[in-house]
């Protein structure tokens, strides 16, 4: 071990250790999906970034630190110029960070709350939503952009699928295309298509439409796929009715390249217990359907650093369909960690 990664700063994991952003139980078969991670379990890649997040809101029950002045505005202006929209009003909100479990999946959302409509409000605003002729842009403290457009875009017909009767090759035509059309709002240069279905709890196929830009190395692209994404979302009439869009990067301060354990080790961890959960059960490692691997992140996250998700069978089932939940093990290796999730189920719990 060299010298700089013996100096490296040490990372604690139980700020966050039961904030992650997976729901307790899912449906379907993880072992079948694919979702466009360009991590590989045979991959080469030794060392990943943490980041500390400067729009780290605390416990659920904190107030987040509040927007640099002018910021939310200068998001808010940049959007609407690229998209040709002409803002009328913009309000500006102070909100309380949401719980875990109030985030859609896959993407940072800030609760809603009540307007604030004293002046100035601007100074210190955590939410700030400029009304335009067609549709609202919001955007947030950590860095969460949504899009509303009030008459859906009508897209070419090559690519107008209705949502419920998309496929993974309509899916992922469909992404490209309107990742070439709208990943200019997010300054992507190579985007990527990360498409992925999953079940819903009335075991009804839904698409999660997303990209991300692909970077020169695989390292650049796990970090991307993470930590700078962009999701779009479609009616039954197969027209564009909103973007959203999460940037993790600009909400994160390199903290240092870190080493990481393999897939394999931390199989090993999962099975001590070594890991973070919803699900209280240990869980029994040939039930183990798929290993990933992702960073968590999120307002309630202090840091954001690298972890292997597992997704692992439950004993339920709903007809075809499998129960699983998802445990998270830390990839950073050991020694850099000041606190491994020592049993995440009593955090559970």
């Amino acid at each position: 071990m060299t010298e700089e990664k013996q100096n490296l700063p040490t990372l604690s994991v139980d700020n966050y250790a039961a904030k992650t952003r997976e729901p307790k139980q899912k449906l379907g078969n993880p072992s079948a999906q694919k979702d466009g991670n360009p991590w590989e379990e045979d991959g080469s890649v030794e060392t990943l970034p943490v980041y500390e997040n400067i729009a780290y809101a605390g416990e659920a029950d904190q107030k987040a630190v509040p927007a640099e002045d002018g910021m939310l505005d200068q998001k808010l202006r940049a959007a609407a110029n690229v998209l040709d929209l002409t803002i009328h009003e913009i309000r500006y909100d102070r909100e309380i960070a949401p719980k875990a479990d109030q985030q859609e999946d896959e993407t940072d959302v800030v609760a809603e709350d009540t307007e604030d409509k004293e002046s100035g409000a601007m100074q210190h605003a955590y939410k700030a939503t400029a009304y335009t002729q067609d549709g609202t842009i919001t955007v947030t403290y950590n860095n969460f952009t949504k899009i509303t457009f009030d008459t859906p875009k009508v897209l070419p017909e090559t690519y107008c699928t209705a949502a419920s009767e998309m496929d993974s090759e309509t899916a992922e035509q469909l992404t490209g295309y309107l990742l070439e059309q709208y990943g200019v709002l997010m300054g992507f240069s190579n985007p990527k298509t990360s498409i992925r279905m999953f079940y819903d709890k009335n075991g009804e196929t839904r698409w999660i439409l997303a990209g991300y830009d692909a970077g020169e190395n695989l390292q650049e692209q796990i970090v991307s796929y993470n930590l700078k994404r962009m999701r779009f979302t479609v009616n039954e009439m197969g027209q564009l009715t909103g973007i959203m869009m999460m940037d993790n990067l600009a909400s994160g301060r390199k903290i240092e390249e870190y080493p990481i354990i393999t897939a394999s080790e931390a199989k090993g961890l999962l099975e001590k217990g070594e890991y973070i959960a919803g699900s209280s059960k240990l869980p029994s490692l040939d039930q183990v359907e798929r290993c990933t691997l992702v960073y968590l992140t999120g307002p309630q996250c202090n840091i954001f650093m690298p972890y292997y998700a597992f997704d692992v069978r439950t004993d339920e089932a709903d007809g075809a369909l499998m129960h699983y939940s998802t445990y998270y093990v830390p990839a950073v290796q050991e020694a850099y960690l000041s606190k491994m999730p020592a049993s995440s189920r009593e955090i559970a719990e």
